[in-house]
């Protein structure tokens, strides 16, 4: 089963045919309230530095914007502490955390 708006709302970078990095999003709902849950990114480490994953997640984001969406959320382990910091400084802050297999995750979010 695909996962709801996934391809309306996920970013796909690409140089020459190469993929470079992507942002996996899908519309996530809680009762009433409906908001964009970013489940994967990546990049290549060779564009890390680039801007490429904070543009393609500008791009996702714009996206679940125009299809009603008021807010994103996303986990992150603070173990790994350059995404982590990555994270910090794109959300507007954390809602919370949970414990899965002895590994805390922060619940970050941004308002969109």
């Amino acid at each position: 089963m695909d996962l709801p708006k996934k391809w309306e709302l996920s970013s796909l970078g690409t140089l020459d045919e190469r993929v470079l990095g992507y942002v996996i999003v899908s519309e996530k709902k809680e009762g009433t309230s409906r908001y964009a849950f970013v489940h994967r990114t990546f990049v290549l480490p060779s564009f890390r530095r680039s801007a490429v994953l904070i543009r393609l997640t500008k791009l996702s984001l714009g996206a679940a914007a125009k299809n009603g969406l008021t807010q994103a959320r996303w986990y992150c382990s603070p173990l790994n502490k350059r995404v982590y910091r990555f994270h910090q400084s794109f959300a507007d802050g954390i809602l919370g955390s949970k414990a899965d297999a002895g590994t805390t995750y922060d619940l970050f979010y941004k308002d969109l």
